[in-house]
């Protein structure tokens, strides 16, 4: 489908972060080039801010919670937050080395995560195998079930 007009529209580049200002939480790192709607804002890291560590640091509880009081709207779905409210709140830089070994630190311990969940999932899927074989064999006669 292609757009009417693209009046209001931003360049994105890869690398770019991208923030939807309509839902005052949303921040991405940009993957692809192309072009995004006025609802969304575009911004640019300098040398000295790894965008990880910037959309890391903006996905936090406490920043989340700044940007819910900050943004303007009808609820949770529809809350605006612009530019120069976002613009208006404080955050830590240390070094980009430092902040490079955070976001590195925060991949690592997430990957753990991930597999422990993926390990945990196969387990469960394979004790839901186990009971529905079970309960067929119980059910067929091959498994003998008395009361004792």
């Amino acid at each position: 489908m292609e757009s009417a007009s693209f009046v209001g529209c931003k360049i994105v580049n890869k690398g770019d972060i991208v923030f939807n200002r309509f839902k005052a939480r949303l921040f991405a790192i940009s993957d692809y080039e192309g072009v995004v709607s006025s609802d969304y804002a575009v911004y640019k890291c300098k040398d000295s801010a790894d965008p990880r560590y910037i959309v890391t640091l903006f996905g936090t509880q406490m920043y989340r919670t700044a940007f819910d009081r900050k943004a303007s709207g009808v609820g949770d779905g529809f809350s605006r937050l612009y530019t120069d409210d976002l613009f208006s709140f404080y955050a830590i830089f240390p070094p980009l080395e430092e902040q490079q070994a955070i976001v590195a630190y925060i991949d690592e311990k997430l990957q753990k995560i991930d597999q422990y969940m993926s390990d945990l999932q196969r387990e469960i899927d394979y004790l839901k195998e186990f009971k529905q074989r079970l309960i067929s064999d119980a059910v067929t006669g091959q498994l003998c079930v008395t009361k004792q």
